[in-house]
């Protein structure tokens, strides 16, 4: 078991969150505090491309996060690596519902 770890930083406009390890219940505290304060940015970008694991807790803060950027008139993109991260997303047909890519240098500004 990999707890789930954040790594924020400022890259070409855009806020970039990194995940790494298992993205669960258990790391649902862990992402509320590292993506909190990003949530009015204008362009926020999870990247999930480190992500071990994931479950239905992950997508839904997922889609959370994604309707709390909105709200503030922002973006919020996502992207999946092309692991089990990706094949969850695609199952559960949130690409139709969030902004994702497969790779850090397809996030458009």
């Amino acid at each position: 078991m990999q707890a789930l770890s954040l790594e924020r930083r400022e890259r070409d406009g855009m806020t970039l969150i990194e995940l790494a390890g298992e993205f669960d219940l258990a790391a649902e505290p862990v992402f509320h505090s590292g993506v909190e304060a990003a949530l009015s940015e204008p362009l926020l970008v999870l990247d999930l491309s480190h992500v071990s694991f994931m479950d239905s807790t992950g997508l839904r803060l997922l889609l959370e996060t994604d309707a709390r950027v909105r709200e503030n008139d922002g973006r919020c993109v996502i992207v999946q690596g092309n692991g089990s991260v990706h094949r969850l997303i695609e199952q559960g047909l949130l690409a139709a519902r969030l902004e994702v890519v497969s790779r850090l240098d397809d996030v458009t500004l």
